[in-house]
């Protein structure tokens, strides 16, 4: 099941939370792209390692930012994400 299928399933967010974590993770590949073009030797490193380096410690700084609430939302996301992935792997 997808992250966003498991938000969905959570009876206990809104539509709106829900959304927020939608656009979130938008951000998020947003933010590995710019990584990656400002670092090629991560082009050669799993994308698994790239993802989990940048979301372990509650995600990267936003290049972009419209406000701290924008950066504390992302860094929710990313540590959700981040739950997922290493509840998915066991």
């Amino acid at each position: 099941m997808g992250l966003e299928k498991e938000l969905m399933a959570m009876s206990n967010l809104s539509p709106k939370t829900i959304q927020k974590h939608v656009d979130n993770m938008w951000v998020l590949g947003g933010e590995i792209i710019t990584e990656l073009n400002y670092t090629p030797s991560l082009r050669k490193a799993p994308v698994e390692k790239v993802l989990a380096d940048l979301i372990k410690d509650g995600g990267p700084i936003l290049h972009q930012r419209d406000s701290e609430e924008q950066q504390r939302s992302f860094e929710s996301t990313c540590r959700k994400l981040w739950r997922f992935l290493n509840q998915s792997q066991r």
